[in-house]
């Protein structure tokens, strides 16, 4: 291939995601994979909440693009069931933010939450 084609940055490794708002975390999963500018993540975090609201996940492996716009929607698995959605909408950061239906982030307290999501964002 031609050096412009050449695959030049490639790497796999974990990153630990934290909730911001959370009292306790019972366990935090995360891998990621990063070819070129392009960063795939999954992970799985099981926590009990503290407050009324949700925070954002933190410890991305990688600053996203100023630019960038990843939404993706996951559902809750370890209490509720509830359809949770989240993007990266602030540029150049290494966190988003967790909401439930229609853009709430009303959490309840002392609840134990538990999800696992994937997606691919664009770094900085």
């Amino acid at each position: 291939t031609a050096a412009a084609n050449a695959l030049d940055d490639y790497e796999e490794g974990t990153w630990t995601p934290a909730m911001s708002t959370a009292n306790v975390h019972h366990s935090q999963i995360g891998v990621y994979t990063k070819i070129g500018r392009m960063v795939s993540i999954q992970m799985a975090m099981d926590f009990t909440q503290g407050g009324t609201q949700f925070g954002s996940i933190s410890g991305l492996p990688f600053t996203n693009s100023t630019v960038n716009y990843a939404p993706f929607s996951f559902r809750e698995w370890y209490s509720t069931g509830t359809t949770m959605s989240s993007n990266l909408v602030i540029g150049s950061t290494t966190t988003n933010f967790i909401y439930s239906y229609a853009n709430s982030r009303s959490a309840t307290n002392n609840q134990r939450y538990g999800f696992a999501m994937n997606c691919t964002y664009q770094v900085a």
